[in-house]
């Protein structure tokens, strides 16, 4: 029992960490992770027992569902500002609904480039199609001069 409850918890904080986590690497080392624990898994399973199966499926099942769980809490925490003090997080709040949002309001990036800035514009419905490719263009153009003339 303890053991299936470790594991939840340790697949708590796993997915808490890759959710308040705005590196690009967490997210390939928390995928070889599972594939490393899942491979193990089903690797010994065929020398258990049934009942060490049951309770193998169960250990597993409560990580996953915990990962799950702290992900989704990461995420909303970073996005909502919620371990940001009161009086900074409406003027952070403000910042990241304005039309031009910093890049630190997007999720998973520091950074996200100019071209994932122009997706969100197009996704959130502030920028037309149109209007979105043409400044795809324009900024392929900027990095290929000779491609424009």
């Amino acid at each position: 029992m303890w053991l299936v409850v470790g594991l939840g918890f340790m697949g708590m904080l796993v997915g808490m960490l890759a959710g308040m986590s705005r590196s690009v690497i967490v997210q390939p080392l928390i995928a070889l992770l599972f594939a490393f624990v899942g491979g193990s898994v089903f690797a010994i399973l065929s020398k258990l027992s049934a009942e060490d199966r049951g309770l193998a499926g169960k250990m597993v099942s409560s990580l996953s569902a915990c990962c799950l769980i702290g992900v989704i809490s990461g995420m909303t925490i970073i996005r909502h500002q919620y371990l940001v003090p009161a009086e900074i997080r409406q003027d952070v709040a403000k910042a990241c609904m304005s039309s031009n949002p910093p890049p630190e309001c997007m999720l998973r990036s520091s950074n996200p480039g100019e071209a994932a800035i122009i997706d969100e514009k197009k996704n959130a419905g502030k920028m037309s199609g149109d209007q979105a490719y043409d400044a795809l263009r324009k900024l392929y153009q900027q990095d290929h001069p000779e491609i424009g003339k």
